[in-house]
């Protein structure tokens, strides 16, 4: 019992983290808000905390792990998107609206292919800061969020935010189409996640 409540904690804290980043980079957008969301990824990775772009590229494959952290980060997630949109001064709703309309529009396979690059950069980004302390290790955790924020790519947990900070109005408009969006973005994340394992010709890999 406590292995699993020490488990759940670390999935929810985690989800905590990106509903932070989130949050901020809602709030400020741009460049600047897209590098403050780093905050959310450094704490996790540094703390050890299980995030679903973090565990998906483990092996072999332990799909009730997988299942265990998306809930966990759901709730951590989740939790900040309802505080930013009742508690907040700043219309979180409207930005989140605009967020979750211009990923339906988007479309499920298009956010699909989208999330793949998300789960590259993060996968890269993670393995580079859990190397070692050396500070030149987390340059690509520093510099990829702010990428995959920047260039659009889909982040199943950090959407997590958006989708529970839409209107109640958009959610029960389309909370089908929302769901159909987040599966493609689960999906292609974790495929993302995996493409570092591609490496067909290690033995001879010098250029």
């Amino acid at each position: 019992m406590k292995g699993f409540l020490n488990g759940l904690g670390r999935t929810i804290l985690a989800g905590i983290c990106i509903g932070i980043g989130s949050f901020v980079n809602m709030k400020i957008g741009g460049v600047a808000g897209a590098i403050m969301f780093a905050f959310g990824l450094l704490v996790i990775v540094k703390r050890r905390y299980a995030l679903f772009t973090g565990l998906a590229g483990m092996y072999p494959i332990r799909l009730d792990i997988l299942l265990f952290s998306i809930v966990g980060n759901f709730i951590g997630c989740g939790a900040v998107g309802l505080i930013g949109k009742y508690c907040s001064p700043f219309d979180m709703s409207a930005v989140a609206d605009t967020v979750i309309a211009g990923r339906i529009a988007c479309g499920p396979l298009n956010c699909f292919l989208l999330s793949i690059l998300c789960g590259t950069i993060v996968t890269w980004a993670v393995q580079g800061g859990r190397m070692s302390n050396v500070m030149s290790d987390w340059m690509p955790l520093f510099l990829g969020v702010p990428v995959f924020i920047l260039a659009g790519f889909p982040h199943c947990i950090a959407d997590i935010y958006s989708l529970t900070a839409v209107s109640d109005e958009f959610l029960k408009a389309n909370w089908q189409d929302m769901l159909a969006v987040w599966g493609s973005i689960i999906a292609g994340n974790y495929v993302g996640c995996n493409l570092f394992r591609i490496n067909f010709f290690p033995e001879e890999a010098h250029f």
